[in-house]
């Protein structure tokens, strides 16, 4: 004999609120625009006096897998949210850090013949001539056909 057993997730859905919420996770302070409903960041919506209870169910069981979406009743992705800011910043300085590291080995690193590199504003010396004076060096002519 089976017995019947509910599905987790439905179980949560049945929970759910059609009173919805965004959190803005860049923090622009830009609110969204979702089946002709604007979400402003902070401000709980009440999806059934804008849509009809069907499709506010719907859109609010949605709207409960989205970390950027608060829904009454549902998933707290607060945990989520904070995990990812971390994350975030800690690439953010793993990323300076590399750059910091290549511009050092850069400066550290000798140029060709075993000299350092010449700063990019260094001119190459004038090639002296036969008369006794000097001229900067140009590439040989090219012969005649």
């Amino acid at each position: 004999m089976a017995e019947d057993k509910q599905d987790p997730k439905a179980e949560l859905f049945e929970k759910l609120g059609t009173s919805v919420t965004y959190q803005d996770p860049d923090k622009t302070g830009n609110g969204v625009t979702m089946q002709g409903v604007y979400f402003a960041p902070g401000e709980a919506v009440d999806l059934a006096k804008f849509l009809p209870e069907p499709e506010a169910k719907k859109m609010a069981q949605k709207l409960a897998g989205n970390p950027y979406f608060r829904v009454q009743g549902g998933p707290d992705h607060q945990e989520l949210l904070e995990e990812r800011q971390k994350h975030e910043a800690e690439a953010e300085k793993h990323k300076q850090e590399v750059a910091q590291r290549q511009a050092e080995k850069q400066q550290r690193r000798p140029g060709p013949g075993g000299e350092p590199e010449a700063p990019a504003s260094y001119r190459a010396p004038e090639a002296p001539t036969l008369e006794g004076g000097t001229q900067e060096r140009q590439a040989p002519p090219r012969p005649k056909k």
